[in-house]
């Protein structure tokens, strides 16, 4: 590869190729004033586009923003982010008169009648629960599953819970004849 940067030797020691070391300093000492010339040229001329900018902005502003009308924006805004809290139809689309499952965040279900479904405490009335019996010896065969009605414990909780609904992952309206809705009517009836 050819490296056209390097000169001849012929061209080095030449003496019409070499300048007297006062030029050398001159010519250095005006590069460097023409370089500071040219930096604080482009310094102004950065503030002047700078300056135009911040105007052009400002009068792209319409003038007749008055503080009412950022008032109701805010206003807006906020009402906005409350409702958005809320849902627009929470627990839509559950049948009333009919029973539900409500699947809590810490894993129990419960079985009742779901109201108040637009509250942030949905009630929770005629409830019951599932109840695995546990067995001395484990066998092969399944666990023994029983349905309970609530208040039965040894605390003698009421019929009704009022459920937080940050907690309920997801409801499920159960169907005439499933065997939690005979089991229920079975308890009821006795």
């Amino acid at each position: 590869m050819l490296n056209f940067n390097r000169r001849h030797s012929s061209e080095l020691d030449s003496p019409a190729n070499q300048e007297p070391e006062t030029e050398k300093t001159s010519s250095r000492f005006d590069a460097s004033g023409l370089r500071d010339e040219l930096l604080q040229e482009t310094s102004e001329n950065h503030r002047s586009v700078y300056r135009g900018a911040s105007q052009y902005i400002v009068s792209k502003v319409p003038k007749h923003v008055s503080l009412r009308t950022i008032g109701i924006g805010v206003l807006i805004v906020i009402a906005l982010l409350i409702l958005s809290r809320f849902d627009a139809l929470p627990f839509g689309g559950l049948g009333a008169g009919t029973y539900q499952a409500v699947f809590l965040s810490n894993g129990q279900v419960y079985f009742g009648m779901l109201s108040h479904r637009k509250s942030q405490y949905p009630t929770l009335t005629n409830i019951y629960y599932l109840q695995t019996g546990q067995q001395l010896q484990p066998s092969a065969t399944s666990p023994n599953v029983s349905l309970v009605k609530l208040g039965d414990e040894l605390h003698g909780p009421a019929d009704t819970m009022r459920i937080n609904r940050d907690h309920i992952v997801f409801i499920e309206d159960l169907k005439p004849d499933s065997q939690v809705v005979a089991l229920i009517k079975q308890g009821q009836e006795q």
